[in-house]
């Protein structure tokens, strides 16, 4: 494929034998499924595009010059922050940006009290602040999960306390994520079991994710039927 001249091929197997090189990469770089397309920048080993399958040359070139043009973004970025070292919101940026190309990665709370550095880009921190709420969320399932409650009930009511606490740190999972949904519900009867009317009642983004639909029966069919998901998922 003459768009493959433009790029240098590296194949990784996963395969879970330890003796084998880079078998850390794919959970590394964001992925979850085989086989997984992405270009990375050769520097940094940022991921530069979502994954794709490079069924024709079109849908290659077409990956490969979204891929070209993050990558001059990113490193005019660096250029950037390493000719200002005072700049503050240039270093957080900069550091915001790697961690979601997967490139540095930092502690959440770390990365989130960079988040707060006036002067980002806000385009930046829009895309820092969706990606945030997954790991949260994701965050919490899995300390949900990890205390193995006996019951789908109490463990439901885990949920419930788990995503209000999220609720009340600011935490907005992205109304479009596969588990908006079950996010929303659990952590708006978590609101009405406080009684925090503000939060159940008003008109805030939680209570706009919520259909019409009854909690009481949504609750029922979702604790017995639905599990949340916590399949990464690419910034």
């Amino acid at each position: 494929m003459e768009a493959s001249k433009e790029f240098v091929p590296y194949l990784n197997v996963t395969t879970m034998v330890p003796s084998m090189p880079d078998q850390e990469l794919l959970a590394a770089k964001g992925a979850n499924a085989f086989p997984t397309f992405l270009f990375m920048e050769p520097e940094t080993g940022a991921v530069l595009t979502p994954t794709f399958w490079p069924g024709d040359e079109e849908t290659v070139r077409d990956a490969l010059a979204k891929a070209t043009a993050e990558a001059k973004a990113l490193q005019q970025l660096k250029r950037d922050a390493e000719g200002h070292p005072d700049d503050k919101a240039l270093q957080a940026g900069l550091k915001l940006k790697l961690a979601l190309m997967y490139a540095a990665p930092l502690p959440l709370a770390e990365l989130a009290e960079l988040a707060k550095v006036e002067g980002l880009d806000p385009a930046l921190k829009q895309r820092f602040e969706a990606w945030y709420a997954v790991k949260r969320y994701e965050q919490a399932v899995q300390e949900v999960l990890a205390k193995k409650a006996p019951t789908r009930d109490e463990q439901a009511d885990q949920f419930e306390v788990a995503f209000y606490g999220l609720l009340k740190e600011g935490v907005r999972l992205p109304f479009d994520d596969q588990n908006a949904e079950f996010f929303y519900d659990f952590a708006l009867n978590g609101a009405v079991k406080q009684g925090d009317r503000a939060v159940s009642e008003g008109p805030s983004p939680a209570t706009r994710a919520r259909s019409s639909t009854s909690s009481s029966s949504r609750r029922s069919t979702r604790t017995r039927s639905r599990r949340p998901s916590t399949r990464p998922r690419r910034a």
